[in-house]
């Protein structure tokens, strides 16, 4: 049979000296998550991408592929700057070649979705640099260096933003 007992006290000592010592700490701890957390939350709507609900991870890779083909496009882009640069001065062939070889070891890799572009500004530094050389003429090394033009310019206007 079970005997029910008098209720035993318990006496709690609480040393308010030690307490106030860490409450300041914890205090600054909490302070300092929270605003850690306001900043994290600022700092991802200032950069969440188009509206202010959270990504699907398909979208995201959709996102991120979009950026890689803007970065690399707009890469080739400077390129054909350089060649463009390149055919309206007086041939050079050393300035042509060097600046020919950066644009060629540059074109040489990239996303399978700019190949076609890749190729034509490729086409064009060899015909750069073979006009620079003499041994094409200069109006061949401007067509060539038009087609790339002409591709880059379609593929820009190809590019779509947002996920």
């Amino acid at each position: 049979m079970y005997m029910k007992r008098d209720p035993v006290p318990i006496e709690v000592l609480i040393n308010t000296e030690e307490w106030k010592a860490k409450r300041l700490p914890i205090l600054l701890l909490v302070l300092i998550s929270l605003g850690l957390l306001a900043g994290l939350v600022f700092l991802g709507k200032a950069y969440t991408p188009g509206s202010d609900r959270v990504l699907t991870w398909g979208e995201w890779q959709l996102l991120l592929a979009r950026r890689a083909y803007s970065l690399e496009l707009g890469g080739l882009q400077k390129d054909v700057d350089v060649l463009v640069q390149l055919a309206a001065q007086p041939p050079d062939p050393v300035k042509a070649q060097i600046a020919c070889e950066q644009v060629s070891s540059r074109t040489s890799t990239g996303l399978a979705s700019l190949a076609l572009q890749r190729d034509a500004v490729g086409a064009a530094a060899l015909a750069v640099e073979q006009w620079a050389m003499g041994s094409l003429s200069k109006d061949e090394a401007l067509v060539s260096l038009n087609t790339a033009v002409q591709s880059l310019t379609l593929a820009a206007g190809n590019v779509q933003e947002g996920p």
